[in-house]
């Protein structure tokens, strides 16, 4: 998936588009994908994709409170 600084760039963290509509609709979508891989498949993805300025946390959050089936 694309990370959500990426895929909504026009919404930056902590605006409310991501606690409503389609902001968030992608947001719990990619909570849920990222909390699904492996610790080795995460630490490849943020390799891949760092997170953007303003994003800074935003993975270890979803560590920390991963998306609960």
């Amino acid at each position: 998936m694309t990370p959500p600084w990426d895929k909504h760039p026009e919404l930056g963290r902590g605006r409310m588009g991501w606690r409503m509509g389609y902001g968030e609709e992608y947001l719990n979508s990619f909570w849920q994908w990222f909390s699904r891989l492996s610790n080795d498949e995460k630490g490849a993805y943020e390799v891949r994709f760092p997170e953007a300025e303003g994003w800074r946390g935003f993975y270890e959050r979803i560590r920390a409170h991963p998306w609960l089936k």
